[in-house]
């Protein structure tokens, strides 16, 4: 600063500068400006005016008000492969480390300003992904990331901002998905306690076999949009129309129609692969496609396009042994759960962990492998 600069040359050797934290983001102009300089106490002095050099100096500053910021990390854990550890870069700067697949919050406070955070494999590597987000308040911000051979995928869950409403405006506390496949008036009940005004319905009589249950919403949209998140503000007159399932049979209109029948068989294209075998959580599907004719097993996850291809052998019930030549080479091994049921086979992978698998569809594995991007790794 300046001013702290004058006085020093000037011979004072007790030279304090102290910051008054005031200003928002739009105040660029009032950045440093001087609010007010005392010199031994006082603040009414005058050019040419002696002082002891040991007199106390006390400069003060307008700065930016610091803003508290929370970032949580949803971090996807992969089964298979590109399991590695992830670095947090704050416009370039190393704020911490992510441990694969293990959320993590952060929390800093820093000048409003805009800032690129940054998630990069912390092992040497070019790989990574980015997001930018501007401060200019406290606020609240998830991002869940997954890794792959090539990037870390980023994607914004929410950001909070955490300031006051007016008096018409309404909030969100979780995002579209939250209210999916919950009853209609539920939902109806918490849009009106967080203040909305305005809810219409959508009803689609389309439960027939009554896998759906009644009630249950399909969508929610406020003012048109339908991928709101948790922190996006509407006016609380805003239109919410709510769209939910019902019975078929209870639809108004509806007319009789005369069902009809096929006795040809459904058509299916034979398979080089016996059998496959799935777990599904809730971000993913890891698949395995077995090939007996050829001793030949296919591994791959509904999150990644590269295919790793093993070679195996023995059989489910004594030990079916796989190994990989990808990278450094390793190896798995799968057996049924139970002797002579196919239904659930225990995989027993290189470290010693077993992880049950269900036997799924040969003709769903093969549409997903046959994506395009889909690739072999070896």
């Amino acid at each position: 600063m300046n001013t702290a600069s004058e006085f020093t040359s000037a011979g004072f050797v007790s030279v304090t500068v102290e910051p008054i934290e005031d200003l928002k983001m739009i105040d660029t102009e009032k950045v440093n400006a001087v609010e007010s300089v005392s010199v031994g106490g006082t603040t009414d002095f005058s050019k040419g005016q002696e002082f002891d050099k040991n007199d106390e100096v006390i400069i003060r500053y307008h700065a930016y008000k610091k803003c508290n910021v929370t970032i949580h990390v949803d971090f996807v854990s992969n089964l298979v492969f590109s399991k590695y550890n992830v670095d947090l870069l704050m416009n370039g700067i190393n704020k911490g480390t992510l441990e694969h697949g293990e959320d993590k919050d952060f929390e800093f406070s820093v000048d409003p300003g805009e800032y690129t955070f940054t998630f990069e494999n912390a092992e040497p590597s070019s790989v990574k992904g980015e997001v930018t987000l501007t401060i200019d308040c406290d606020m609240e911000a998830s991002y869940k990331i997954s890794c792959f051979n090539d990037k870390v995928s980023v994607e914004t869950l929410y950001v909070d901002r955490l300031t006051e409403l007016a008096e018409d405006e309404v909030k969100v506390d979780v995002a579209a998905s939250e209210y999916k496949l919950k009853n209609y008036e539920e939902v109806t009940t918490a849009l009106k306690t967080l203040g909305f005004t305005n809810i219409k319905y959508e009803i689609l009589y389309d439960v027939v076999f009554g896998i759906t249950a009644d009630g249950e919403v399909k969508s929610v949209s406020i003012a048109g949009k339908t991928e709101f998140t948790r922190g996006d503000v509407f006016p609380a007159d805003a239109e919410i129309i709510i769209t939910y399932h019902m019975p078929e049979d209870d639809d108004p209109s509806r007319e009789t129609a005369t069902p009809t029948t096929s006795l040809e068989p459904p058509h299916e294209s034979p398979s080089i692969y016996e059998c496959a075998y799935a777990l599904t959580n809730n971000e993913y599907s890891v698949y395995y496609l077995f090939d007996f004719d050829q001793k030949i097993v296919r591994n791959f996850v509904t999150n990644d396009t590269g295919v790793l291809v093993g070679t195996f052998t023995g059989d489910f019930n004594s030990g079916l042994n796989i190994w990989y030549d990808y990278d450094e080479g390793f190896g798995d091994t799968f057996k049924y759960k139970t002797a002579n049921n196919d239904s659930i086979v225990v995989l027993i992978d290189d470290m010693g962990f077993e992880i049950e698998f269900l036997k799924a569809s040969v003709a769903e594995a093969e549409a997903i492998i046959n994506q395009p991007g889909y690739h072999d790794m070896n």
